[in-house]
């Protein structure tokens, strides 16, 4: 793998309008760090925007959106020992507090059934490992991540995007919360070493 020079990560993005949606944009986040052996690893989020609309089936316990996402992975300086592979990792991380799919019972234990559906598209690009929708139950209180996708560095840096993915949360009354992270891992004969980063939390 070809080393960077420098490892800072520069991001820039533009936020898609999806539809009427008007987006609320948020701002880029990015961290560096450097590896026991030598390597300046960044990470970082850009583009980062949610176009809220209102939900189609009209429910006051339904939460639907379209998100835009860009996420940047960079490995530079002048390491010790050589690396042998790395990738990068981006997703979202989602909550609930109350969940009301079996109907309004504040203060009791309900099951762990509220419904989240994250449509994405499948990459054009290899190397990518996504998946084209994404359903899952969301149990209240538990953060829950749904990662968008993997990709192989094969040199000094890697990026991927999403822009105007959809997705609904239903039977959640508290609202859910989002906040979307990145992640570089690199290996090395020596050591294995994770870089992370989180864009900021938001509530639908």
């Amino acid at each position: 793998m070809v080393a960077a020079t420098a490892a800072v990560v520069g991001l820039t993005g533009v936020a898609v309008e999806a539809g009427n949606a008007a987006a609320t944009n948020y701002p880029n986040a990015a961290t560096t760090r450097t590896t026991p052996d030598g390597w300046n690893v960044g990470v970082g989020l850009s583009g980062y925007a949610v176009h809220q609309v209102p939900v189609l089936n009209q429910s006051p316990f339904t939460r639907e959106a379209f998100i835009d996402l860009n996420s940047n992975g960079v490995i530079g300086g002048t390491g010790r020992v050589p690396v042998d592979s790395g990738t990068l990792t981006y997703g979202l991380q989602l909550a609930c507090g109350v969940d009301v799919s079996n109907g309004v019972q504040l203060g009791l234990s309900v099951s762990p059934s509220v419904g989240v559906t994250i449509s994405y598209p499948p990459a054009l690009t290899g190397n990518v490992g996504i998946t084209p929708s994404v359903s899952a139950t969301v149990k209240p209180g538990v953060i829950n991540d749904f990662k968008f996708g993997t990709k192989t560095m094969k040199g000094a840096q890697a990026g991927m995007q999403m822009t105007g993915v959809h997705i609904v949360i239903s039977g959640c009354l508290s609202g859910i919360s989002i906040r979307p992270y990145a992640t570089v891992a690199i290996s090395t004969a020596a050591n294995d070493t994770t870089t992370n980063v989180y864009g900021k939390p938001v509530t639908l």
